[in-house]
């Protein structure tokens, strides 16, 4: 009997054990009571405008926070929708910094050579072997570092005779030059060289030792150079103007009747001495003309441009969710739009997009919530995606704001923000700290590119605002 009884209760357990593997069997009441609806709404209508991206800080060392940059464009381009921009780089570099002063008497200078290392991380934009028409020439003033130099409202006036010029230059980024000197041997990144003339190697030398005698001293009388190209094509290049860079710097090549020896200038992204200040012009096609700050255009396509040329302001809707709703997830999508004058095959879209919740502020940019207040871009998303589905391929956008619309749901921020292109490398680190790894972030070099997205009313690759939100 007891045998039987045993038995009938182990089958019982077992049913009920079973019964406990269905969530609807235990504290159905309770799932009823608190269950969880997320909704989607993606409906929304958006405003978009194209405006021109001023007010850019490019170079500042005076005031937190610093902007400087590694990587400087230079080049003369031309696109066939945006129309041409014009980058060129005014720089300053120090006297040697070898123990014992330059001292030229009784010697003569064999050459001066200006070395730019090209930038192998980036390297170009557009058609890779088309030549440029480089020209050099000297500054007729000193660089002045106290100065916040903001993008396009600032002239250097430059002395009229050439230092150097040099036409159909095509550079190599696979030659990594080696050279032997004794028991060394360097390796150095590929780089351009450029022999500077020899009225220039002659003033070097004629100057007087206390010239020498410190760095402002020597900059009061050698006041920087500025590199630029005169030839219109298809192709920007990116140099590598860090003190860092195996490859960056100017050489003076000298012997006496018992001595050959050299003398290097150096850059010194360190140092306030040394300001490398880019100069961007654009020369907007009129179709691009035609289209800034106009809504109605905006909302068929809008355009990003970089090195200060285009960004667009986008107009948030009125969002009406319910009450207590806690948005899961908002992005912005959109969709690159390829128009019949583009050619694809040269010109290719950024790798990354970017939200601002406001303009530049002393050149740094006020990033919206989503990104924890530090120039971490992939917080946000906004990388290039490529999809194909029934043989048509897309490319998009998907830019997260979830944090921002709730703030701006709230009322806590605006209704508008900005979309730019992204810069390279832009996953550093935060701006709110004093030593100088804490302002990595502003070392990034703008991301040589532009593209034509979809606006909001795009008849067919509109772009998206898409919610999905959780009521209780």
């Amino acid at each position: 009997m007891r045998l039987i009884s045993g038995f009938l209760f182990l089958i019982g357990a077992i049913i009920v054990l079973q019964n406990c593997n269905d969530p609807a069997y235990f504290g159905t009441d309770i799932l009823k009571q608190d269950s969880i609806k997320l909704n989607y709404i993606d409906t929304f209508q958006l405003e978009a405008q194209t405006v021109l991206d001023t007010g850019i800080v490019v170079y500042n060392y005076t005031t937190v926070p610093f902007v400087f940059n590694n990587r400087q464009a230079v080049g003369n381009f031309y696109d066939p929708v945006f129309g041409n921009t014009e980058s060129r780089l005014y720089f300053q570099f120090k006297k040697p910094s070898s123990a014992i002063p330059a001292n030229y008497k009784d010697g003569k200078i064999d050459s001066v050579i200006l070395y730019l290392a090209v930038d192998t991380s980036f390297g170009n934009y557009g058609k890779k072997k088309d030549p440029h028409d480089f020209e050099i020439n000297q500054l007729s003033t000193i660089l002045d570092r106290n100065q916040n130099f903001v993008y396009n409202d600032y002239s250097l006036p430059l002395l009229g005779n050439l230092v150097g010029s040099f036409p159909g230059v095509i550079p190599d980024f696979t030659t990594y030059p080696r050279v032997v000197q004794g028991p060394d041997t360097n390796t150095f990144q590929p780089h351009l060289a450029f022999k500077l003339s020899d009225q220039f190697a002659d003033y070097i030398k004629n100057l007087d030792t206390l010239y020498y005698n410190s760095d402002s001293i020597f900059l009061s009388s050698v006041r920087g150079l500025c590199i630029r190209q005169t030839n219109l094509n298809a192709n920007m290049l990116s140099f590598n103007t860090s003190s860092r860079s195996t490859g960056t710097k100017m050489t003076v090549y000298y012997h006496k009747p018992n001595d050959t020896a050299n003398y290097y200038y150096n850059y010194d992204i360190t140092s306030i001495l040394c300001p490398k200040v880019p100069q961007w012009n654009h020369s907007h096609s009129p179709s691009i003309v035609s289209s800034l700050n106009s809504v109605e255009k905006g909302n068929q396509l809008i355009y990003l441009e970089s090195l200060g040329g285009l960004k667009t302001k986008i107009r948030l809707p009125k969002i009406k969710i319910p009450p207590a709703s806690l948005i899961n997830k908002a992005e912005l999508v959109f969709t690159v739009i390829d128009l019949p004058q583009d050619d694809t095959s040269t010109y290719h879209p950024p790798l990354q997009l970017a939200f601002y919740k406001s303009d530049t502020i002393l050149g740094v940019y006020n990033f919206i919530s989503d990104q924890g207040g530090q120039a971490n871009y992939y917080l946000a998303g906004g990388n290039l995606t490529t999809t194909t589905q029934n043989g048509l391929t897309t490319r998009t956008y998907s830019l997260n704001l979830s944090s921002y619309l709730q703030r701006y749901v709230a009322g806590l921020e605006g209704a508008e923000i900005f979309l730019k292109i992204a810069p390279v490398d832009a996953d550093q680190t935060s701006t709110t700290g004093t030593s100088y790894a804490s302002y990595k972030s502003l070392l990034i070099p703008e991301n040589l590119s532009r593209v034509v997205l979809g606006g909001p009313k795009h008849k067919q690759y509109p772009c998206k605002l898409r919610i999905s939100y959780t009521t209780y």
